[in-house]
């Protein structure tokens, strides 16, 4: 689920096969709107990629998908 945790990069940023590096500025596109997520900090990358890197919320998001496949 996560390339960072599963090794397949070191830094979440370099994985391509998202749109993380779209929302950090660092690649545009045509078909990802990156301003309505932003808009939720304030308009500020560096914010944003707290928050994603954060430990904390990304235990709290592998605890609810675990629950969730438990259904």
């Amino acid at each position: 689920m996560n390339p960072v945790e599963a090794s397949i990069v070191s830094k979440a940023e370099d994985y391509r096969r998202s749109s993380y590096q779209i929302y950090l500025g660092l690649k545009e596109s045509d078909l990802i709107n990156d301003s309505l997520i932003l808009a939720s900090f304030s308009d500020d990358r560096e914010l944003y990629k707290r928050f994603i890197e954060s430990d904390e919320i990304n235990k709290e998001l592998d605890q609810e998908i675990k629950d969730e496949c438990e259904l």
